[in-house]
């Protein structure tokens, strides 16, 4: 398997973003940081369907 490259990005959202993806990740078990990736990519697969 070939190991995904990554990079370090800053980018602001609003406070209510940012405890729903806490508390999401909280339920999952998850960091914030994977959770964010988990959703961004659901959110590619779908829109390329």
């Amino acid at each position: 398997m070939e190991k995904s490259t990554t990079k370090q990005r800053s980018i602001r959202l609003k406070e209510s973003f940012i405890l729903k993806i806490e508390s999401m990740a909280e339920e999952e078990n998850r960091t914030f940081n994977n959770m964010v990736e988990t959703l961004l990519i659901k959110a590619t697969q779908q829109s390329t369907c």
